[in-house]
C-alpha cells in the first residue's frame, strides 16, 4: 500500500471529485496551465498527488478547491512486469494508476475523473450522472482494438482498478499500460469505451458508450494532434504543425468542423449534430495556445481553414534539451566548461 499526506480523512461523497497524478520531477508549466483551465470551467475538488515537492507554490493560489497530497513510497513499490517496455514515461504512467487506486482506497472515494496534464477538460457537469446510468466500473478512452488510454477516464465502481495488477502480470504483450487497459476493455465487462471522434467505424469493432448518451466524445489523442500538433520531443528539428492526422483515427478528417461556445470545443462532421469534447489531449504541450483559441472562437476558424500552420519551432526545444544534458555531462566529467562559456552559449541558442 502506498501512504499519503496529509492523513485526513476525505469522507465518501455523492458528488464525484477528481484526482491527479504526476512522479518523478518538478510539475512542467503546463500542468499549471491545464488545471487554472479545469477551475475556470469546473467548480469539482481536485486532488493533486505528487512525489516530489519543489515548485508546487504558484499551485496554492489557483483555487481553494486544489488539495495537495505527497505520495511517500519506496521504489519497491513498484515493479516492472516481463515484456513491459523499459521506458520512464511508461513506467511512471504505469504506477499512476497504482497510485490513484490506492489513494481511493485510502481516502474512500469511490467515484472520480482523472486526465494528464496535458489535456484541456471542458465543463463536466452531469457528466457522472450520464455515465452512471450506462454502468459501473472504469470508463476510459480507447483508440484501438488493442489499446485505451488514461489520457481521460472516470471510475465510479473500484473493481476493475483493484484487479488492475492481475492484468498487468497476466499478458507478455503489455508493452504499456494503454494495452493493459486494452486487454481489460476485452476481458471485462464493467471497462467501458468512451466514443471518440471515430466511434462511427470503432463502434463496429468494438462496444462503445452511446455519443448521444454523453452528448459529447472524448480525445484519445487524435483531436488534439489534428489541431495542435504532435509531441516537439519526438519532431526533433522539425517545426510542430496542426492538420496531423493521428494514425489510430478514422474520422473523416476533410469534412471535419470544429466550433467553439461556452469554453468548449465541438466537432462537427463524425455525427449528424454537433457534439461536445470533454477533453483535448494536447500533445504537443501548447496549451496557452490551446486555452487561447478555446476562448476566442473566430481563431478555431483559421486552424480549420488553413493546412499546416506552424505553430512554433521544436528545433529550438531540441537543441537546447541536448545542450541542458551535455552541459550536465560536462559538469560531472574531468572536463569543465566555465558557467561563463555555458551562458554565452545559452544566449545564443535563445537568439536562434
Amino acid at each position: 500500500m502506498i501512504f499519503f499526506s496529509p492523513k485526513e480523512y476525505i469522507p465518501n461523497h455523492l458528488e464525484p471529485q477528481v484526482v491527479l497524478v504526476w512522479i518523478g520531477h518538478s510539475l512542467p508549466l503546463y500542468a499549471t496551465q491545464s488545471l487554472q483551465y479545469f477551475f475556470s470551467v469546473n467548480k469539482i475538488t481536485v486532488h493533486l498527488l505528487i512525489d516530489y515537492y519543489a515548485n508546487i507554490r504558484a499551485l496554492n493560489s489557483i483555487s481553494p478547491l486544489l488539495c495537495i497530497h505527497k505520495i511517500e513510497f519506496q521504489e519497491t513499490d513498484f515493479y516492472k512486469p516481463n515484456g513491459m517496455l523499459d521506458h520512464p514515461l511508461i513506467i511512471k504512467a504505469t504506477q499512476r494508476l497504482i497510485v490513484l487506486r490506492d489513494f481511493a482506497i485510502s481516502r474512500n472515494i469511490d467515484k472520480f475523473f482523472h486526465f494528464e496534464f496535458d489535456n484541456l477538460v471542458a465543463d463536466l457537469d452531469h457528466l457522472s450522472e450520464k455515465l452512471d446510468s450506462y454502468g459501473n466500473g472504469l470508463f476510459v478512452v480507447r483508440d484501438t482494438y488493442e489499446r485505451a488510454l488514461a489520457s481521460f477516464l472516470y471510475c465510479n465502481h473500484l473493481e476493475p482498478l483493484l484487479e488492475f495488477e492481475y492484468y498487468l502480470n497476466d499478458n507478455s504483450s503489455n508493452l504499456t499500460e494503454m494495452h493493459v487497459l486494452g486487454n481489460m476493455c476485452k476481458c471485462r465487462s464493467d471497462v467501458y469505451s468512451l466514443p471518440t471522434e471515430s466511434y462511427v467505424q470503432n463502434s463496429k469493432l468494438w462496444h462503445i458508450v452511446p455519443p448521444d448518451l454523453v452528448d459529447g466524445v472524448f480525445d484519445a489523442c487524435a483531436i488534439g494532434t489534428y489541431l495542435f500538433g504532435v509531441d516537439p520531443s519526438l519532431l526533433k528539428f522539425r517545426p510542430i504543425k496542426n492538420k496531423v492526422k493521428h494514425p489510430n483515427s478514422s474520422a473523416d478528417w476533410p469534412h471535419i468542423r470544429f466550433f467553439c461556445k461556452d469554453n468548449a470545443l465541438y466537432i462537427q462532421g463524425c455525427s449528424d449534430r454537433p457534439l461536445k469534447v470533454y477533453n483535448i489531449h494536447v500533445h504537443s504541450k501548447l496549451l496557452e495556445l490551446a486555452i487561447h483559441t478555446i476562448r476566442f472562437p473566430r481563431n478555431i476558424v483559421i486552424f480549420c481553414l488553413n493546412r499546416n500552420i506552424p505553430l512554433t519551432l521544436s528545433y529550438k526545444y531540441s537543441i537546447r534539451y541536448i545542450f541542458d544534458k551535455i552541459s550536465a555531462l560536462l559538469r560531472s566529467a574531468t572536463i569543465h566548461l566555465s558557467s561563463q562559456t555555458l551562458e554565452v552559449i545559452r544566449r545564443f541558442l535563445d537568439n536562434q
